[in-house]
């Protein structure tokens, strides 16, 4: 916009001018006022402007930018406020790039008109360099020339809090007025909206539930406003200040604190579980001892069950053996070549036991043959591709002879091989390497094989078994859960980052794809059961809010380091200056700049003084 002058001259201001700053200029230009000058009266150029003096240097600087700055807060305040009120009720406009237009100028308005404008050269010149410095900094835009106020005014976000500081520091008596005003404007502007929607269920504050959640882990964890909110303002402030030296030491304080409960989280469920080992090789020994001792407790009580009935004379009786002499015929080759060797074993033993040829052989017999077979079916071997046959065939000859005594004792047997033989995953864990005294699944690979590698299905015979294998198998599963636990402690934190306690840096990636692993198929709510699965659920997100940040809310501007480093760039500015001048700018601009920010980390750290929960009706 232009001025121009009965002269012909024109002056160029920004938009938005204040109008009785463009009443002051051309006053200064022309040397008189308005109301002096007469219709068609040739004006002199007016004087060039003397300098200021050493004391109107001083006021300039130690008195009127200091007003001017805290003055700039109250109206960058009050008019960023206003205009997201007139942004918010802007009628049809609202949500249009116009309505954005309409409600930033308004509130640019307001802020002009609280905003001090400085009279000596020195204040104004002050000004103007905070104002260019503002906008080199890049934390906002501005026009040149009138607009370095608006910069300062754009540029002071901490609100409230700066208001209550200059109040308290007596540095304007106009602030009460401003913050009844602001208040006023707050109220209006963060007008609840109604809480209950969607068939009457109470609507609770996302944060409220966040805040909740952490503070009913088994270690507590305090979240940030940032953190609970999730709000990108919020959190750029936190980041950006918790890169400051002295300010931002409360927030890094607690960030440490949050990086601690949530190891000490799954410390805590660990130690819950009872295990007692640690370590692959401690947990696998374990889980193996519980097992060996379990088959050979089975395999006892079998015996004492066959001895039983064969003193009582049950397993005398003739079982014929047809089927499996068809069987043997039909395989002669595999049996002759060798390639299957305990068929020929198994066509030797019943000619030994038949010599005659009668076609049948005691029930006593018929076991005999049945252990002999197996004992020679070793995993690995061409034998394994036909004992499963040769047991049924077998099985199928002595079905329904025998006394009561026999049957118990088969129904034993058939039940041991149902739990331990045909149980892939029970089986792998007993048995060794073909031809070798090594285990199929060493000590270290069981919690794998077992818990990590290992289905649903698997995982559930795992813990029947042991958990029927009396204390020392209800042990051995606590173990596997223990090592389950610190399994997922051990891969969220390995790295070689560390916080200033010593402690790792969970990396909330690994943790999240850990358990949403164990998740996929039910297995972290069957390990640990509902309640134990919800809180390494909660655990997972609340992690999710302690390391994670909105996007670009982190090292994007560092507004907070910029406004930090501010006063001293302006500083810098005042070369000619008596050192004093400079450091009274400094020191009053510092006090209020600190206050403010120090109420904001203060804030930030605050809990909410009562956690709700969402009650549905």
């Amino acid at each position: 916009m232009y001025a121009e002058l009965h002269d012909g001259r024109k002056l160029e201001f920004p938009d938005g001018t204040d109008p009785a700053v463009i009443r002051r200029t051309v006053k200064r230009v022309l040397g008189v006022s308005d109301s002096s000058r007469i219709p068609g009266q040739t004006i002199r150029p007016a004087e060039p402007e003397q300098q200021d003096t050493m004391l109107q240097k001083f006021i300039g600087t130690a008195i009127e930018t200091p007003a001017a700055l805290a003055s700039g807060m109250i109206g960058g305040t009050l008019g960023g406020v206003a205009g997201a009120v007139k942004g918010l009720f802007g009628g049809k406009k609202y949500g249009t790039q116009e309505g954005v237009r309409d409600a930033q100028a308004f509130g640019d308005n307001i802020a002009r008109e609280f905003a001090y404008q400085p009279v000596t050269q020195t204040g104004q010149a002050n000004v103007k360099a905070i104002g260019g410095a503002l906008n080199n900094s890049g934390i906002v835009g501005v026009a040149p020339l009138a607009g370095e106020m608006a910069a300062i005014t754009r540029a002071i976000q901490p609100a409230t809090n700066a208001l209550r500081d200059v109040a308290a520091s007596g540095m304007s008596k106009g602030v009460d007025i401003a913050g009844t005003s602001l208040n006023k404007i707050q109220a209006m502007a963060s007008k609840p909206a109604a809480t209950m929607k969607g068939g009457g269920a109470a609507s609770v504050d996302p944060g409220l539930l966040r805040a909740q959640r952490a503070s009913d882990l088994p270690v507590p964890i305090r979240l940030t406003k940032g953190q609970r909110e999730r709000t990108f303002e919020q959190q750029r402030f936190e980041r950006e200040t918790a890169k400051l030296p002295k300010e931002g030491e409360p927030i890094r304080a607690l960030m440490d604190e949050q990086n601690a409960a949530v190891l000490e989280n799954f410390d805590a469920f660990a130690h819950q579980t009872g295990a007692n080992a640690y370590g692959l090789r401690a947990v696998g020994k374990v889980v193996d001892d519980a097992l060996v001792k379990k088959v050979a407790e089975v395999k006892a009580n079998i015996r004492a069950a066959y001895t039983k009935a064969k003193e009582a004379g049950q397993m005398e009786a003739p079982a014929p053996y047809s089927g499996l002499s068809e069987y043997l015929a039909k395989n002669d080759a595999a049996a002759t070549t060798g390639n299957a060797p305990m068929l020929a074993a198994v066509k030797a033993k019943l000619g030994q036991l038949d010599p005659q040829g009668t076609g049948s052989i005691s029930i006593s017999g018929m076991e005999e043959l049945r252990q002999m077979a197996g004992r020679l079916s070793t995993p690995g071997t061409p034998n394994m591709a036909y004992i499963g046959e040769v047991k049924r065939l077998i099985d199928a000859s002595t079905e329904g002879l025998g006394g009561t005594l026999y049957r118990q004792a088969r129904r034993m047997n058939e039940n041991y091989a149902n739990q331990f033989k045909n149980t892939s995953v029970i089986n792998r864990l007993l048995s060794n390497k073909p031809g070798t005294k090594d285990r199929t699944i060493a000590f270290e690979d069981v919690f794998d094989h077992t818990i990590l590698k290992g289905s649903l299905d698997d995982v559930r015979a795992v813990r029947r078994t042991l958990q029927t294998a009396g204390p020392d198998g209800v042990q051995a599963w606590k173990e596997l859960q223990g090592q389950t636990i610190n399994h997922i402690r051990e891969t969220m934190g390995s790295n070689v980052a560390r916080d200033a306690g010593g402690n790792v840096i969970v990396s909330p990636a690994k943790l999240d794809r850990l358990v949403m692993t164990l998740d996929a198929d039910g297995k972290l709510d069957f390990l640990f059961g509902k309640k134990g699965g919800e809180t390494i659920r909660s655990i997972n997100d609340i992690a999710k809010d302690v390391y994670t940040s909105v996007p670009g809310s982190v090292n994007s501007s560092n507004t907070a380091s910029v406004l930090i480093g501010l006063l001293d760039t302006v500083n810098s500015a005042y070369l000619g200056f008596p050192a004093p001048v400079g450091m009274a700018l400094k020191f009053g601009a510092k006090r209020v700049k600190e206050n403010a920010l120090n109420k904001l980390v203060r804030q930030s750290l605050e809990q909410p003084n009562q956690l709700e929960r969402v009650v549905q009706p």
